[in-house]
């Protein structure tokens, strides 16, 4: 995806990665995190549904606790969410989990409704 990315959008986000402080890392973020020892500007999570097997905690207090302390000050986190089968109520538990962790947050959509 990122060198899909790269290829159709680099006009528009060429500084990503020109910048040489801009480093993309693809890979377990627990794993990946339990390593690093620096703090980021932006972390990405993007993980399957919350109901598949393993991916529950990906979305868990604990885990968002974890992600906080591996941002900057200013440190944005972005987390992607299917939400297509999704029920309100697995959206609210995730929303409630990132609450205590994370600055005033931003909820958006991508998906256009025809009802």
């Amino acid at each position: 995806m990122v060198a899909a990315a790269r290829q159709g959008y680099f006009e528009r986000i060429r500084n990503v990665f020109d910048d040489p402080r801009s480093h993309i890392i693809i890979d377990d973020a627990k794993t990946f995190l339990a390593s690093a020892h620096q703090p980021y500007d932006l972390i990405v999570s993007e993980p399957s549904n919350p109901w598949v097997s393993g991916v529950a905690t990906l979305f868990s207090d604990e885990f968002y606790g974890r992600i906080a302390q591996y941002l900057t000050p200013d440190g944005y986190f972005a987390q992607w969410m299917q939400v297509y089968e999704t029920n309100t109520a697995i959206i609210a538990s995730v929303i409630k989990a990132l609450a205590p962790h994370f600055g005033p947050m931003r909820c958006t959509t991508s998906m256009t409704s025809t009802c």
